[in-house]
């Protein structure tokens, strides 16, 4: 039992190192700092495309309803884009 509980301390002091370890803070911090920077990409093309797809509808002359259900954009924001169009 001794021996085993020398090995679990042991473990466990390994695991305590490696998670205050200050390097690998440091790679946490910059690996969610990048997951931020991806999800805002993610989040800026998509909205891009949004709107393009409503432009694209509303040059052709697509009913409203349409508009908001392909651009998934709220009748307001489909309104601003249409100012900007006139």
């Amino acid at each position: 039992m001794a021996a085993q509980s020398m090995i679990i301390d042991s473990a466990k002091s390994k695991i305590d190192h490696f998670v205050l370890n200050d390097e690998n803070i440091k790679a946490y911090n910059l690996a969610e700092e990048a997951e931020k920077i991806r999800k805002a990409e993610i989040d800026f093309a998509r909205k891009n495309s949004q709107e393009q797809t409503a432009i694209d509808m509303i040059k052709d002359k697509k009913p409203l309803d349409e508009i908001i259900k392909y651009s998934r954009l709220s009748p307001e924001r489909i309104a601003e884009i249409k100012a900007t169009l006139q």
